[in-house]
């Protein structure tokens, strides 16, 4: 479907629709950066358990 055949109401849909795929896609960047945080955590307070 092209935009010229799209009415108003259509065109904010897909708009949402796109900006929420776009928020999906960063939170998931996010999770990722956060566990690979949390683990990096967990190695410090190993090593510093060692010491």
């Amino acid at each position: 479907m092209t935009f010229e055949n799209m009415t108003l109401e259509q065109m904010n849909w897909e708009l949402t629709i796109a900006n929420l795929d776009d928020c999906i896609n960063y939170l998931d960047e996010v999770i990722d950066r956060l566990e690979k945080a949390g683990n990096s955590v967990e190695e410090l307070k190993q090593i510093i358990e060692e010491v």
